[in-house]
């Protein structure tokens, strides 16, 4: 259509003509090409508001089922984003760990490497990458993908946490200060965080660090005073 219209264009310029001085038949073919290409770009907007709103309802019911853990259904409203979306990293990456929680780890990994092609700085992506490399067996692989995260965000507190896990399985000489390192930076970077807190005073008595975990529980109870349901007089205890 663009071609057609572009054709008799130039046609026009070429004859330097105004619509008055065209010939009957001409200035029908100029109304009705007119008339086209408007219902045309009329049309192109329908189809993009269209394709955008296909978009948003794949994503949205995509990342729905993942979180009821309904993974077929998953599986394919992330398979129609990808057709809808091809430079969505995320759309990849979700469809990755779809894979991952069937436990089919080779196209969940091929997946999440497609993602980080697109979005090589996106933490959240890497951090898949990362969890993929741990589950297989991969501790130095996950461990080198959560460091490339902490090069860029120190404070990143998930891949903190998730680093923190892989040195507590390991027993080399050094693995036990490492994760230590990562709870106490998570201490710093997000100070109100329980759970990293909690986790570091256990570490510390775990490491016989008494007076350090008892500074710790200090702290803790200086920033929650007063703690919800139950868990009062469990910290008590």
């Amino acid at each position: 259509m663009w071609n057609l219209w572009h054709n008799f264009i130039e046609i026009f310029k070429s004859e330097m003509m105004t619509p008055a001085e065209m010939m009957p038949g001409k200035l029908i073919l100029f109304s009705i090409l007119l008339s086209l290409a408007v219902a045309g770009c009329r049309q192109n907007r329908l189809d993009e508001n269209e394709k955008a709103r296909q978009i948003l309802t794949s994503r949205n019911l995509g990342l729905a089922y993942l979180e009821e853990n309904q993974l077929p259904e998953a599986e394919a409203e992330f398979k129609k984003l990808i057709d809808l979306a091809p430079k969505e990293s995320m759309a990849y990456a979700n469809l990755g760990l779809v894979y991952l929680r069937m436990g089919e780890i080779k196209k969940a990994e091929k997946l999440v490497i497609k993602a980080l092609s697109i979005d090589g700085n996106n933490p959240d992506i890497r951090l898949i990458l990362a969890t993929i490399y741990e589950i297989g067996d991969r501790g130095e692989a996950s461990i080198k993908e959560l460091e490339i995260i902490l090069k860029t965000e120190p404070g990143h507190v998930k891949t903190l946490f998730a680093l923190a896990e892989v040195y507590a399985k390991r027993t080399e000489e050094g693995a036990s200060a490492k994760r230590e390192a990562c709870l106490y930076s998570i201490a710093e970077h997000a100070p109100l965080n329980l759970a990293g807190r909690l986790t570091l005073t256990e570490t510390l008595l775990e490491n016989e660090k008494y007076d350090s975990a008892l500074a710790q529980l200090e702290e803790i109870e200086e920033a929650f005073p007063v703690f919800p349901g139950e868990s009062g007089s469990f910290f008590s205890k």
